[in-house]
């Protein structure tokens, strides 16, 4: 494995901040959305029969959406569809990963400490982060420096997938925890196109291919039967669910 000489550019995919509450969340969320907000939404769905509501707007420099469903809480914040043409410079992220988790992290802890939100029960921090690369290879030469548990041949190697999870615990409150520290790592590739329109039809034309690294963190609280968590404990967990991604970001896989 080769030493690592420069820290890696992460950029943020999509950020989502999963919650479940012990019984079905009774609310449609547009309460919630003007009070973490402060603006009207976009879009909303609600299908009241089947306890499901979706809200979607721009916030926090992305599009941001909130989908209740059951006991099951989401904020998703992605990147704000464009018509643009894609290329293999411009990746469709929200930007820097630091920059985005301190821009969403706000809207989150105003969210927890609202009156009306229900004790959770489950907590989950899963961002989505690339680090574009050259090519293929420089690829798996960035996950041999992450990955110190592996030995990647970069020259030869394609299809790596690395699914791990290294659990630690955590203590809030005088309740100790255990965490899911849940990583998956491989290297994505993708090919921009430009759409034409001609009288003969509508074709595509190749722009190239692109790389990145790609990691897939879902940080989250074990379900333990009769825990629930109160606004101040579900923030401070929340927290340091972001720390540990945030670490695993900085320092690659390690216990």
């Amino acid at each position: 494995m080769s030493e690592q000489q420069t820290p890696v550019e992460w950029l943020m995919e999509t950020l989502r901040i999963t919650t479940f509450a012990e019984d079905d969340v009774e609310t449609n969320g547009a309460d919630w959305w003007n009070a973490v907000v402060g603006a009207d939404p976009e879009a909303t769905v609600s299908h009241p029969g089947q306890g499901r509501h979706q809200i979607v707007g721009n916030a926090a420099g992305g599009q941001l959406l909130l989908l209740i469903q059951g006991q099951r809480v989401d904020w998703l914040l992605r990147p704000v569809p464009t018509v643009e043409d894609a290329s293999v410079e411009s990746l469709p992220t929200l930007g820097s990963a630091q920059h985005v988790a301190a821009e969403f992290r706000p809207l989150i802890d105003k969210w927890l400490a609202l009156d009306d939100a229900p004790h959770w029960v489950r907590l989950t921090y899963g961002p989505i982060l690339l680090s574009p690369v050259d090519n293929r290879a420089d690829g798996y030469r960035l996950l041999d420096t992450l990955l110190p548990g592996l030995q990647i041949d970069a020259e030869g190697s394609s299809d790596l997938l690395y699914h791990i999870n290294r659990k630690r615990p955590f203590e809030t409150g005088g309740k100790r925890i255990e965490i899911n520290r849940m990583s998956k790592w491989s290297v994505a590739s993708w090919e921009a196109t430009r759409l034409t329109i001609s009288t003969t039809g509508i074709g595509q034309a190749p722009l190239g291919e692109g790389y990145a690294c790609r990691l897939e963190l879902d940080i989250n609280t074990v379900p333990c039967e009769g825990t629930d968590y109160t606004s101040e404990q579900a923030s401070a967990i929340m927290h340091e669910l972001q720390e540990m991604a945030f670490e695993i970001v900085r320092e690659g896989d390690i216990p």
